[in-house]
């Protein structure tokens, strides 16, 4: 049994892929198909692009642990830079 992942995570939202196309995704040590994904198109590039593009002026003013000296832990939310 396979599991299928068909749709693209873009802009915060699950999306259906621009294309019908799968591909199987398998498991190297049984040589064997666990799951078939969405083949992306170009259509869904730009998408993911474009919403990226969007968010980094937001997302760029959030600072990393690493520039704070500290670890934040995976749960918590990023801060606002004060510099």
């Amino acid at each position: 049994m396979t599991t299928a992942y068909n749709k693209f995570y873009i802009n915060g939202e699950w999306v259906e892929p621009a294309g019908r196309e799968t591909i199987d995704v398998i498991n190297p040590a049984t040589e064997e198909a666990f799951a078939t994904i969405s083949m992306g198109k170009a259509e869904d590039v730009d998408a993911a692009a474009k919403a990226a593009r969007a968010a980094f002026p937001a997302w760029s003013q959030y600072c990393s642990a690493k520039n704070h000296g500290g670890h934040t832990g995976a749960r918590r939310r990023p801060r606002r830079c004060n510099h």
